[in-house]
């Protein structure tokens, strides 16, 4: 017997409080890290390239990414900029260079939010996918059931509180699937237009997002074939190929709106191909070829598979996902359904599995099938168990198949908290200036990007923005800032005097590379002390990633642990501690070894 449909109103309460959780999961210590602006590692593509975009040159002059996260943070800077104290655009960026927490934040802000409108995203397509599957009246408890999902997934909760291109790309994509699902069942122009250009949007935010263009050309396909039942033929022959031209028109129409909306927000993919072509040849040779501090020996796959089930995803949304899935096989009218939402999923997992780095970011283009395929079993067990007279029942049983999901947000939950302390690169930049006199010179790791001043802050920013600004052909002014972490060619003063940039009480000396041999790295010591230099911070988040990458990177994690530990530490900040977050970080005072002495 079918359940009571839910009242509009309390699927509005419920659906406010899963939102509110949504938020309270991502917005909770969002500012981490901050004023240091590199607690996350690649904040700055996004920020560099937006503030460079309101110079009014939209070429990017990098394509690892596409330009369309690049554009919407541009527009929220010019907001900022409206808004703000600042005379001039130039003026806001001379600001941006020299600090940019305040628009950092605002960007960490603007994906949050669109983290939280993926939550109501997914909602509805679990809803579409219950109506199609015939659960019309149990559709809500599925929108329940997959917004829960997501707003305490800890993989979606972590990457929602910094600036990336992911989490756009899923919100664009999302919608994509619901238009698509929505045009299988009633048809129409606009669903299957509106969810093609959806889909265009999410591949300009991440190149990846274009493989949910396979379900939207399954659902177009496949309503263009069903619309077309009714053509008059005066044979089946002719009336096959009828109908088969109409379905070409239909899907010829959907990629030329995907095209369009991708074009039109990263135009110089098309503009600059050359280039475009060279970063992401680059970018592919790159995955393929492994990442430190990923094991490029073991299988891509089985690491995914393991993170499906341990706690970045967890087993409790797997395993209702994979009943969901059964359960619309055995459905007729749930079939083309599921492959619109399951298809991009599996054949986006099986390009990544091919991957030798496997960051485990790139699992969230599988959450928008895995909670709408689960919400879609949580419809069938409220339908399989109401009855007219005791419809609680129902809703306890969708209570209990939820209650794992506790299991996410205390993930979800241990992971703000741990991000909430200060920042470890914070408190060492504060025993510096509380320990050593004006005009110190300090050697940083590179993998840290450690800007310990403000002074050297701001000339590291300078040289971005020369280098973001270059016009193009044009010689570079200054080293490019990849530039720090290329091989060494040779070890001698006047390479490493050229390498360190004198920046009032503090220093960026670019050599710790993991490339850098062994050998040469405990002669890098002495260039340092040839050079005027005395102390060096050294990040331990090294030795950790050198260590899982394995293979010749091992002698790399013994050499930083034995620095990390030896006679010349003078200062530890170690997150094990349970007050701090960020990399292990130690300062070493290079006289304190004998082997260092002057000659």
């Amino acid at each position: 017997m079918e359940p009571t449909t839910v009242s509009r109103a309390k699927h509005r309460l419920v659906m406010a409080s899963l939102l509110l959780l949504a938020a309270w999961l991502r917005l909770r210590a969002i500012d981490f890290g901050l004023p240091y602006p590199f607690a996350a590692i690649d904040e700055h593509i996004v920020t560099d390239h937006a503030i460079g975009f309101t110079t009014g040159d939209l070429n990017p002059h990098y394509f690892a990414y596409p330009s369309g996260c690049f554009l919407l943070h541009s527009i929220a800077y010019l907001g900022a900029f409206l808004f703000g104290p600042h005379e001039s655009l130039a003026e806001f960026r001379d600001a941006f260079w020299v600090a940019p927490q305040s628009l950092l934040l605002l960007s960490r802000w603007l994906t949050a939010l669109l983290a939280i409108a993926t939550v109501w995203a997914v909602s509805r397509l679990a809803a579409e996918l219950a109506r199609t599957a015939g659960f019309c009246a149990a559709r809500r408890p599925a929108a329940w059931f997959a917004a829960a999902a997501l707003a305490s997934s800890h993989l979606h909760a972590a990457n929602s509180r910094w600036t990336t291109v992911d989490v756009p790309m899923l919100l664009a994509a999302t919608i994509g699937l619901v238009l698509a699902l929505r045009h299988l069942r009633r048809g129409g122009r606009g669903t299957a237009a509106g969810a093609a250009i959806a889909i265009g949007l999410a591949a300009s935010c991440k190149y990846y997002g274009a493989l949910f263009a396979i379900g939207v050309g399954v659902a177009v396909a496949w309503r263009a074939w069903v619309d077309s039942a009714t053509a008059i033929s005066s044979s089946a022959l002719q009336g096959r190929r009828h109908r088969a031209r109409l379905v070409a028109v239909a899907l010829a129409r959907a990629a030329g709106w995907t095209i369009v909306a991708f074009v039109a927000t990263s135009p110089f993919v098309v503009l600059d191909f050359a280039a475009f072509e060279n970063d992401f040849a680059e970018l592919s040779r790159h995955m393929e070829g492994g990442h430190f501090g990923h094991d490029p020996t073991r299988s891509g796959a089985a690491v995914y598979a393991a993170h499906l089930v341990g706690p970045w995803i967890g087993a409790w949304l797997v395993v209702p996902a994979a009943l969901g899935a059964l359960l619309a096989a055995t459905r007729r009218g749930a079939r083309i359904a599921l492959l619109v939402i399951v298809l991009p999923a599996a054949v986006h997992f099986m390009v990544i599995a091919r991957f030798k780095a496997q960051p485990v970011d790139y699992l969230l283009g599988l959450l928008p099938a895995l909670v709408a395929v689960a919400g879609l079993f949580a419809a069938a067990l409220v339908r399989r168990v109401a009855t007219s007279r005791a419809p609680r029942t129902a809703f306890a049983a969708l209570a209990l198949l939820a209650a794992p999901l506790a299991f996410g947000v205390q993930h979800a939950l241990d992971f703000t908290s741990y991000v909430a302390r200060e920042d470890s690169r914070v408190a060492a930049r504060r025993w510096i200036e509380e320990h050593l006199p004006p005009g110190t010179l300090v050697a940083a790791d590179t993998w840290l990007d450690l800007e310990l001043t403000t002074a050297c802050l701001e000339q590291m920013r300078d040289a971005r923005a020369r280098e973001l600004l270059q016009p193009p052909g044009a010689p570079p002014e200054i080293p490019k800032r990849r530039a720090r972490d290329e091989p060494l060619a040779a070890l001698d003063a006047k390479l490493a005097a050229a390498r360190l940039r004198p920046s009032g009480r503090g220093f960026d000396f670019g050599f710790l590379s993991p490339q850098v041999e062994i050998g040469l790295r405990d002669e890098l010591f002495a260039v340092i002390r040839e050079n005027g230099g005395r102390w060096l911070i050294l990040d331990g988040s090294r030795a950790a990633r050198a260590q899982r990458t394995g293979g010749d990177q091992l002698d790399l994690a013994a050499w930083y642990r034995r620095h990390m530990s030896g006679p010349m530490v003078v200062a530890r900040f170690d997150p094990a501690g349970g007050t701090i977050s960020g990399p292990a970080l130690v300062v070493l005072d290079l006289r304190l070894d004998p082997a260092l002495a002057p000659k």
